[in-house]
Protein backbone atom coordinates (compact mmCIF):
# COMPACT_ATOMS: atom_id res chain seq x y z
CA UNK A 1 0.00 0.00 0.00
CA UNK A 2 3.57 1.18 -2.19
CA UNK A 3 1.93 3.08 -0.72
CA UNK A 4 -1.43 3.35 1.47
CA UNK A 5 -2.59 6.97 1.57
CA UNK A 6 0.44 9.64 -0.13
CA UNK A 7 -0.19 8.13 -3.62
CA UNK A 8 -4.27 7.99 -3.26
CA UNK A 9 -4.77 11.15 -5.17
CA UNK A 10 -2.29 11.06 -7.87
CA UNK A 11 -3.86 7.53 -8.39
CA UNK A 12 -7.74 8.31 -8.47
CA UNK A 13 -6.79 11.25 -10.38
CA UNK A 14 -4.24 11.32 -12.79
CA UNK A 15 -3.75 7.38 -13.41
CA UNK A 16 0.04 7.44 -14.27
CA UNK A 17 1.36 5.82 -10.91
CA UNK A 18 4.89 6.72 -11.49
CA UNK A 19 5.77 5.98 -8.32
CA UNK A 20 5.19 2.56 -8.43
CA UNK A 21 7.18 2.45 -11.29
CA UNK A 22 11.03 1.47 -12.52
CA UNK A 23 13.23 4.10 -13.92
CA UNK A 24 12.55 3.73 -17.16
CA UNK A 25 8.89 3.01 -17.34
CA UNK A 26 5.75 5.23 -18.32
CA UNK A 27 1.82 3.75 -18.44
CA UNK A 28 0.47 3.27 -21.58
CA UNK A 29 -1.58 6.64 -22.17
CA UNK A 30 -4.73 4.56 -22.69
CA UNK A 31 -4.82 3.57 -19.62
CA UNK A 32 -4.46 7.15 -18.01
CA UNK A 33 -6.75 8.42 -20.21
CA UNK A 34 -9.89 5.49 -18.79
CA UNK A 35 -8.81 6.06 -15.35
CA UNK A 36 -8.86 9.90 -16.10
CA UNK A 37 -12.44 9.55 -17.40
CA UNK A 38 -13.82 7.34 -14.92
CA UNK A 39 -12.58 10.14 -12.38
CA UNK A 40 -13.42 13.06 -14.16
CA UNK A 41 -17.47 11.53 -14.20
CA UNK A 42 -16.96 11.17 -10.07
CA UNK A 43 -15.71 14.31 -9.54
CA UNK A 44 -18.25 15.95 -12.30
CA UNK A 45 -15.72 18.40 -13.96
CA UNK A 46 -16.16 20.84 -16.31
CA UNK A 47 -15.11 21.00 -19.84
CA UNK A 48 -12.93 24.09 -18.85
CA UNK A 49 -11.60 21.62 -16.26
CA UNK A 50 -10.64 18.84 -18.53
CA UNK A 51 -9.21 21.07 -20.67
CA UNK A 52 -7.09 22.22 -17.68
CA UNK A 53 -6.05 18.71 -16.72
CA UNK A 54 -5.37 17.71 -20.13
CA UNK A 55 -2.95 20.37 -20.15
CA UNK A 56 -1.27 19.91 -16.62
CA UNK A 57 -0.89 16.18 -17.56
CA UNK A 58 0.84 16.70 -20.87
CA UNK A 59 3.75 19.64 -19.64
CA UNK A 60 3.77 16.99 -16.71
CA UNK A 61 4.73 13.78 -19.46
CA UNK A 62 7.00 16.37 -21.19
CA UNK A 63 8.77 17.73 -18.60
CA UNK A 64 9.05 13.84 -17.03
CA UNK A 65 10.35 12.51 -20.95
CA UNK A 66 13.16 15.68 -20.48
CA UNK A 67 14.32 13.96 -17.50
CA UNK A 68 13.92 10.50 -18.64
CA UNK A 69 16.28 11.02 -21.38
CA UNK A 70 18.76 12.72 -19.08
CA UNK A 71 21.80 9.94 -18.75
CA UNK A 72 24.10 13.03 -16.88
CA UNK A 73 22.13 12.71 -13.27
CA UNK A 74 21.93 10.20 -10.70
CA UNK A 75 19.54 7.88 -9.85
CA UNK A 76 18.96 9.58 -6.63
CA UNK A 77 18.97 12.92 -8.51
CA UNK A 78 16.60 11.28 -10.89
CA UNK A 79 13.74 10.09 -8.29
CA UNK A 80 13.84 13.74 -6.09
CA UNK A 81 13.11 15.50 -9.58
CA UNK A 82 10.48 13.03 -10.64
CA UNK A 83 9.33 13.35 -6.62
CA UNK A 84 9.04 17.13 -7.25
CA UNK A 85 7.12 16.82 -10.37
CA UNK A 86 4.69 14.56 -8.79
CA UNK A 87 4.08 16.90 -6.03
CA UNK A 88 3.90 20.04 -8.83
CA UNK A 89 1.41 18.21 -10.40
CA UNK A 90 -0.78 17.57 -7.23
CA UNK A 91 -1.16 20.92 -6.62
CA UNK A 92 -1.45 21.99 -10.02
CA UNK A 93 -4.59 19.84 -10.52
CA UNK A 94 -5.90 20.36 -6.74
CA UNK A 95 -5.86 24.22 -7.75
CA UNK A 96 -8.17 23.99 -10.33
CA UNK A 97 -11.33 21.65 -8.25
CA UNK A 98 -14.09 23.81 -6.49
CA UNK A 99 -14.33 23.32 -2.97
CA UNK A 100 -17.64 20.73 -3.18
CA UNK A 101 -15.11 18.32 -5.92
CA UNK A 102 -12.00 18.77 -3.65
CA UNK A 103 -14.91 17.29 -0.80
CA UNK A 104 -16.32 14.58 -3.22
CA UNK A 105 -12.24 13.88 -3.59
CA UNK A 106 -12.31 13.40 0.32
CA UNK A 107 -14.97 11.16 0.82
CA UNK A 108 -13.62 8.90 -2.40
CA UNK A 109 -10.10 8.98 -0.60
CA UNK A 110 -12.37 7.94 2.55
CA UNK A 111 -14.22 4.97 0.75
CA UNK A 112 -10.78 3.48 -0.41
CA UNK A 113 -9.39 3.24 2.75
CA UNK A 114 -12.51 2.23 4.07
CA UNK A 115 -12.48 -0.23 1.53
CA UNK A 116 -9.06 -1.54 2.53
CA UNK A 117 -10.06 -1.66 6.26
CA UNK A 118 -12.91 -3.96 5.08
CA UNK A 119 -10.38 -6.36 3.51
CA UNK A 120 -8.16 -6.50 6.17
CA UNK A 121 -11.06 -7.44 8.50
CA UNK A 122 -12.35 -10.34 6.31
CA UNK A 123 -8.82 -11.21 6.13
CA UNK A 124 -8.31 -11.42 9.89
CA UNK A 125 -11.30 -13.17 10.11
CA UNK A 126 -9.98 -16.00 7.71
CA UNK A 127 -6.78 -16.15 8.99
CA UNK A 128 -8.52 -16.38 12.49
CA UNK A 129 -10.35 -19.27 11.30
CA UNK A 130 -7.73 -20.96 9.73
CA UNK A 131 -4.73 -20.85 12.47
CA UNK A 132 -6.96 -21.30 15.05
CA UNK A 133 -6.01 -17.54 16.69
CA UNK A 134 -7.34 -16.74 19.81
CA UNK A 135 -9.51 -12.96 20.60
CA UNK A 136 -6.01 -12.30 22.12
CA UNK A 137 -3.99 -12.68 19.21
CA UNK A 138 -6.17 -11.20 17.17
CA UNK A 139 -6.50 -7.97 19.45
CA UNK A 140 -2.17 -8.05 19.08
CA UNK A 141 -2.36 -8.18 15.35
CA UNK A 142 -4.78 -5.32 14.94
CA UNK A 143 -3.00 -2.91 17.36
CA UNK A 144 0.46 -3.82 15.65
CA UNK A 145 -1.35 -2.70 12.59
CA UNK A 146 -2.52 0.52 13.46
CA UNK A 147 1.06 1.14 15.12
CA UNK A 148 3.07 0.24 12.05
CA UNK A 149 0.75 2.54 10.14
CA UNK A 150 1.01 5.80 12.31
CA UNK A 151 4.96 4.78 12.21
CA UNK A 152 5.18 5.03 8.58
CA UNK A 153 2.98 7.73 8.26
CA UNK A 154 5.11 9.64 10.24
CA UNK A 155 8.12 8.90 8.45
CA UNK A 156 6.69 9.72 5.43
CA UNK A 157 6.09 13.29 6.52
CA UNK A 158 8.85 13.74 8.29
CA UNK A 159 10.38 16.92 6.38
CA UNK A 160 13.70 16.18 8.37
CA UNK A 161 15.18 13.59 6.96
CA UNK A 162 16.78 12.58 3.35
CA UNK A 163 15.14 10.28 1.13
CA UNK A 164 17.80 7.76 1.73
CA UNK A 165 17.53 8.17 5.66
CA UNK A 166 13.45 7.68 5.09
CA UNK A 167 14.08 4.47 2.86
CA UNK A 168 16.79 2.52 5.32
CA UNK A 169 14.23 3.50 8.63
CA UNK A 170 11.31 2.82 6.80
CA UNK A 171 13.96 -1.22 5.74
CA UNK A 172 14.41 -1.52 9.43
CA UNK A 173 10.66 -0.52 10.30
CA UNK A 174 9.74 -3.38 8.30
CA UNK A 175 11.71 -5.56 9.77
CA UNK A 176 10.95 -4.60 13.31
CA UNK A 177 7.04 -4.93 12.04
CA UNK A 178 8.02 -8.39 11.00
CA UNK A 179 9.47 -9.50 13.60
CA UNK A 180 6.97 -8.35 16.41
CA UNK A 181 4.13 -10.20 13.82
CA UNK A 182 6.17 -12.90 14.41
CA UNK A 183 5.95 -13.20 17.79
CA UNK A 184 2.31 -13.03 18.16
CA UNK A 185 1.81 -16.26 16.46
CA UNK A 186 2.58 -20.02 17.95
CA UNK A 187 5.30 -22.35 16.39
CA UNK A 188 2.60 -24.57 15.52
CA UNK A 189 0.58 -21.34 13.44
CA UNK A 190 3.96 -19.86 12.06
CA UNK A 191 4.90 -23.57 10.57
CA UNK A 192 1.34 -23.38 9.58
CA UNK A 193 1.93 -20.19 7.78
CA UNK A 194 5.10 -20.56 5.83
CA UNK A 195 3.61 -24.43 4.53
CA UNK A 196 0.99 -22.26 2.59
CA UNK A 197 3.71 -19.72 1.78
CA UNK A 198 5.40 -23.07 -0.01
CA UNK A 199 1.97 -24.17 -1.50
CA UNK A 200 1.16 -20.72 -3.02
CA UNK A 201 3.53 -20.61 -5.71
CA UNK A 202 2.20 -24.70 -7.30
CA UNK A 203 -1.34 -23.09 -6.91
CA UNK A 204 -1.07 -20.15 -9.00
CA UNK A 205 0.67 -21.96 -11.66
CA UNK A 206 -1.85 -24.61 -11.05
CA UNK A 207 -4.71 -22.36 -12.23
Amino acid sequence: MKQLLLAVFAALLFSTSLQAQERREIKPKDNMRAQQQQVGKQLNLTDSQKVQRKAVQEDFQKKMQELEKNESITVREYRDRKEALLKARKQDMEKMLSAEQKNKLTQMKAAETAKKEEQFAKHLDKMKKDLVLTDAQVTQLKIQRENVKKQMMALKENEAMTREQKKAQMTELKKEAKSAHDKIFTEAQLKKIDERKKKRPDQQSAK
